[in-house]
């Protein structure tokens, strides 16, 4: 059988995540001996995939992603539907995983695969080349008759080393490596010559066995490992044949063993490559953290979430502030990099909850640590009493804007929460000013680069000669202590009125008005007028990129239900009459678009002129 493997392409420029699931799944169908041609379209046009879809009959087509890779989702389903209709769509990872009947019915796939991919996808592959009974394949869902059908769960792949290394030439490794290198200018202290940066990102295990109710866990919660000698093996592969010399690791729980770590950090000290990984604060100690540094870590990335008693045993974490507190201070005295987010509004959050977590983490204000807002993720308890609950009414829009992700899941009145997110960027801000660091030597390099010395806001020592472009970020990571300062870039040597201003609107106005609920109450009205009056003298004239998004949600929303016509029914869409068409977008998708004869004028000026003028002959 001939398979086609579709990542979408994400939106990112510079860099963007390697999908490893995808990977494991293309190896695994070729180790059956299927026929898998491997199309990834952050590296390649999407034109690229309809003369692939054109020059080859695939038996099936299959891609996967996040939920927020609907709108690249649905272009390559219908795209494959328009181009090789005899073709089985199959759509798996979390958003098929999280919410499948609404899956089902918004992109209409032939069939979901649920969990764990590589057995299901198989097996689904025998039942289509049989023409077989689909309801006994386990892990999947499709429509019948109307009707939704999910199987009975796959079991979990077990062990874990009898699956094959991932796909990397498939992927397109190398490429990417070369291509898609992450910035971090702010590792040059610590690792020097930043530019040949090359990152294997590897998994050494599956799952994750804590219960927390914000995140979703795609395979059901049973945590696996690979043995340390596979794991090193495919790290020697990736060293020989791609030239890697870092290494991520990206378990979810990669110091859940303790005896399995120390057997990895010997292994990994021969290695001789620095390397990062995540972990639960549960699992630190003193003599693992050394272990660790001596072998190579030099960043972990902790989920803190909150300082409060109360919301961490409302989200199940399993941890308490003094966990916390006590991982943190650890990888200070190891000199290890420690990063992690406090995020707010679980719906055990208050203004006194809120108060607590600001409090303890103002009790590391020289730490790197985010603040965000709990996002309701589709498969998470959250996701679905939001629902249940009529506030998320519109899941589509969920899916594909991310400012329609932000939800008052809490008891608190709206205004209350209001000032919750309002004095949580406030605090981002702040942490911002306080982890500046005093500059010397600064000079202009380039347009947007320059050099300076750098005074750690931690240990005080000196950073000399760090090369920064603002455009992406002012951070360093300190040579001495190896945590994260900012370089102070309100220094007016720097010229960048816009930010010396925002910088100081929250440092002095903004965190004013939000040090109490009743004075952000009172002055909520001022803050939205600012708000107003800032976007019309400064972003109004900047925001094409924004209402080109809004101008194309607002046509999607036109044509929601519009069904997609054949390619020589499009053709006729130049023409601009009122109804459904299907057009090539500016970035090669396929789309729907409905014109309205009443408003045809008001969208060929807002948004259809300049995206899709001169294109719909490409079809």
């Amino acid at each position: 059988m001939k398979v086609l493997i579709v990542v979408p392409h994400y939106g990112e420029k510079d860099f963007y995540y390697m999908p490893l699931g995808m990977t494991y799944v293309s190896a695994y169908l070729k180790s059956k001996g299927y026929d898998v041609f491997f199309l990834n379209l952050n590296h390649h046009p999407f034109s690229r995939l309809r003369e692939v879809l054109q020059e080859v009959r695939f038996d099936a087509v299959t891609t996967g992603g996040l939920f927020i890779h609907m709108r690249p989702l649905r272009a390559i389903v219908e795209t494959a539907k328009i181009y090789n209709p005899g073709a089985k769509i199959i759509l798996g990872g979390a958003v098929a995983t999280g919410d499948p009947k609404f899956i089902l019915e918004e992109l209409k796939p032939d069939f979901l695969t649920i969990g764990e991919a590589e057995w299901t996808i198989d097996q689904l592959l025998q039942a289509i080349g049989n023409k077989s009974d689909f309801n006994q394949v386990k892990g999947i869902a499709f429509m019948e008759n109307g009707n939704f059908v999910r199987t009975t769960p796959q079991e979990l792949i077990e062990p874990l080393d009898s699956l094959p290394y991932p796909d990397y030439e498939g992927f397109e490794f190398s490429h990417y490596l070369d291509h898609f290198a992450e910035n971090v200018q702010h590792l040059a202290p610590v690792r020097g010559n930043i530019k040949n940066r090359r990152v294997g990102m590897v998994i050494s295990s599956r799952d994750c066995a804590s219960k927390c109710t914000f995140c979703f866990r795609i395979m059901g919660g049973t945590y696996r490992v690979r043995s340390v000698e596979n794991v090193m093996g495919e790290l020697r592969y990736l060293v020989e044949n791609h030239r890697i010399n870092e290494v991520y690791l990206m378990d979810d729980m990669f110091a859940a063993k303790k005896d399995r770590i120390r057997e990895f950090c010997k292994e990994l000290k021969q290695l001789g490559l620095p390397w990062q990984c995540q972990v639960r604060v549960t699992s630190v100690d003193d003599e693992m953290l050394g272990l660790m540094k001596d072998a190579g870590c030099y960043l972990i990335s902790f989920g803190f979430e909150s300082g409060s008693k109360e919301v961490l045993r409302s989200m199940k974490k399993g941890t308490t502030p003094v966990l916390i507190e006590r991982a943190i201070e650890l990888s200070l005295k190891h000199k290890i990099t420690a990063q992690g987010n406090f995020i707010f509004g679980d719906p055990a959050e208050t203004i006194e909850t809120m108060n607590d977590t600001i409090d303890f983490t103002r009790k590391f204000k020289k730490l790197c640590v985010g603040y965000g807002t709990v996002i309701p993720y589709p498969g998470t308890s959250l996701y679905f009493n939001l629902i249940e609950r009529g506030k998320l009414t519109d899941r589509l829009r969920f899916h594909e804007d991310s400012r329609c992700q932000l939800f008052n899941m809490t008891n608190m009145p709206e205004l209350d929460f209001k000032y919750l997110v309002r004095r949580v960027t406030t605090e981002n801000h702040l942490r911002m000013v306080w982890r500046s660091g005093k500059l010397r030597n600064v000079k202009k390099i380039d347009k947007n680069a320059w050099s300076m010395d750098i005074r750690c806001h931690h240990c005080n020592g000196w950073n000399e000669n760090c090369k920064l472009d603002f455009r992406f970020g002012e951070l360093v990571v300190c040579k001495h202590c190896y945590q994260r300062t900012f370089a102070d870039i309100t220094d007016i040597r720097f010229m960048n009125l816009q930010v010396i201003c925002r910088r100081y609107f929250y440092r002095y106005i903004m965190s004013w008005i939000v040090a109490t609920p009743q004075r952000f109450r009172k002055l909520y009205p001022l803050v939205l007028w600012f708000g107003s009056v800032k976007r019309s003298m400064i972003q109004l004239d900047k925001d094409i990129k924004g209402l080109k998004m809004r101008m194309k949600y607002a046509l999607q929303v036109l044509t929601k239900n519009a069904p997609m016509p054949q390619p020589e029914t499009a053709a006729a869409s130049s023409s601009l009459a009122a109804g459904p068409a299907a057009v090539i977008n500016e970035k090669g998708y396929a789309q729907r678009i409905e014109v309205d004869s009443k408003k045809k004028e008001k969208l060929r000026a807002g948004y259809f002129d300049e995206a899709y003028q001169g294109i719909v002959e490409k079809i």
